[in-house]
């Protein structure tokens, strides 16, 4: 089995900022993504993925959020 952490807060910087903005090109929504913590158990046949993260939007883009998903 195979683990990946990312403890560093540049790195985790970096997959928040690319994250973010592959959301807002693909779902429409300005968010900014702070990754707090990352981890990836990698099995033979399978992956678990923890992510611990803060998510910042106006107002605005957080109904919108919740009136899409309603």
């Amino acid at each position: 089995m195979d683990e990946m952490k990312l403890k560093s807060s540049w790195v985790r910087g970096i997959v928040g900022r690319i994250a973010g903005k592959q959301l807002g090109k693909k779902l429409g929504y300005d968010i900014e993504l702070i990754v707090n913590e990352a981890e990836a158990l990698i099995g033979d046949e399978e992956a678990t993925v923890h992510l611990n993260l803060d998510a910042k939007m106006s107002k605005a883009e957080l109904e919108k959020l919740i009136k899409n998903l309603v």
